[in-house]
């Protein structure tokens, strides 16, 4: 699910359907089966924020489990650090950060 807009790049793109790119409205999402091959195209300015969800029978979560042995991480995971909100900053999508209307 897209949650921003303010970024450039950052597009969906399926390789094996041609150079179509998707970019879902914020509170959009795209849906498709993991075994498509897919990419993000890099975020060239601001920054992008997603909510990814993956869902699995109990099979398909047997199997990623056996499969995290063969997963490399490129970085640790980091928490970044809290930043205290401000009037030009505010924390959350209150009213202060109104969603459009389409």
């Amino acid at each position: 699910m897209n949650l921003n807009e303010g970024y450039e790049g950052g597009y969906l793109r399926f390789p094996e359907y041609g150079s179509q790119l998707y970019r879902p409205a914020p509170g959009e999402a795209v849906i498709f089966s993991c075994l498509l091959l897919h990419e993000a195209t890099p975020v060239t300015q601001g920054r992008r924020f997603t909510l990814l969800a993956f869902f699995y029978n109990q099979h398909d979560a047997k199997l990623r489990e056996a499969n995290k042995q063969h997963v490399v991480l490129r970085s640790p995971a980091v928490a970044p650090s809290p930043a205290a909100p401000t009037a030009d900053k505010p924390s959350g999508f209150g009213a202060a950060n109104p969603r459009k209307k389409r």
